[in-house]
């Protein structure tokens, strides 16, 4: 495995040595979609328009350990829009991302990130300061956010009413 540094500074691992297939290159693929990962968390809380330009049409957002109030899944447009508002519209202040590691395996459309984010926020219900850790699939084509799923701490979640379903 070699580490690269990209843009951001966020870490690349990129799987050596994998059995060989009949695939075709996919450099181009997997540089494209790493820059879409790495423009999510540029985007995210400052550019709500450039940020959703990253998403395909009707993606889906999964939160598996998601903390009561908040739901697993969201999958219409509606749903999804209603996720991330409230980060764009009404959350205010710092929610910095700090980048630990980006890993793009054979498949260059499925890339995992682990990351840790300084959050300090005025919320609708108060204040939120918190320092977390994350765990972040996502899963593009044609360089387009497809699906996201993200594995968040659930027990700092817990009872934080700014996203009650």
């Amino acid at each position: 495995m070699t580490v690269k540094q990209t843009l951001k500074g966020i870490a690349v691992a990129i799987l050596e040595n994998l059995p060989a297939t009949n695939q075709p290159d996919t450099s181009a693929a997997r540089d494209r979609n790493v820059k879409t990962v790495q423009r999510f968390f540029e985007y995210f809380q400052r550019d709500r328009e450039r940020f959703f330009a990253l998403w395909a049409p009707n993606p889906t957002v999964e939160l598996p350990f998601a903390p009561p109030g908040l739901a697993k899944r969201y999958a219409t447009a509606s749903e999804f829009a209603a996720f991330w508002d409230p980060i764009f519209l009404s959350f205010k202040g710092k929610f910095d991302w700090i980048p630990m590691e980006m890993i793009v395996g054979e498949n260059p459309d499925k890339i995992v990130t682990v990351m840790k984010s300084d959050i300090d926020l005025q919320t609708p219900s108060g204040p939120l300061k918190h320092q977390g850790d994350y765990i972040q699939v996502f899963t593009l084509t044609e360089g387009k956010i497809v699906r996201f799923v993200e594995y968040v701490d659930s027990w700092f979640m817990r009872g934080f009413s700014d996203f009650e379903e």
